[in-house]
């Protein structure tokens, strides 16, 4: 059973964003998952590679679509995003001092999950309201 759940109501309505959401949910799922099977800090290592990668390649994207259509709050949205890699980046470096802790799956769940579906709740889904009003709704 997901601990995050992607529904309809997180939808954004441009497809490349939406995606890219729906794989980062997966990517938080496998990574809880694996600890749930007391999974060791060299099984769950690829997981959070693979998730620091990930969005850095989602937050470009975005970021892509606000600095070509001159999106109004790029300079806001993009402090978001810096901030996010920012304490995901001592997540990572936790991990790496503590290894997988219950108290390490925790601050990832609380500062990824929790914040994901906020950031696309509020932040991403104004930014879509705009590009669908360019008509930029791939």
């Amino acid at each position: 059973m997901p601990f995050y759940k992607w529904d309809e109501s997180l939808a954004t309505g441009v497809v490349d964003i939406d995606v890219h959401h729906q794989l980062i949910f997966v990517i938080i799922n496998n990574f809880i998952e694996e600890y749930l099977r007391g999974r060791g800090k060299d099984t769950i290592r690829p997981v959070i590679d693979f998730l620091s990668d990930y969005v850095v390649k989602h937050f470009s994207l975005e970021e892509k679509y606000m600095s070509d259509y001159s999106y109004p709050e790029y300079s806001f949205h993009k402090s978001q995003h810096t901030q996010f890699r920012q304490d995901f980046d001592r997540l990572t470096s936790r991990f790496e001092n503590e290894g997988v802790t219950s108290g390490f799956v925790d601050a990832l769940k609380q500062r990824v999950g929790d914040w994901l579906k906020n950031h696309i709740m509020e932040v991403d889904k104004a930014l879509a309201g705009f590009l669908k009003a360019k008509c930029i709704c791939k």
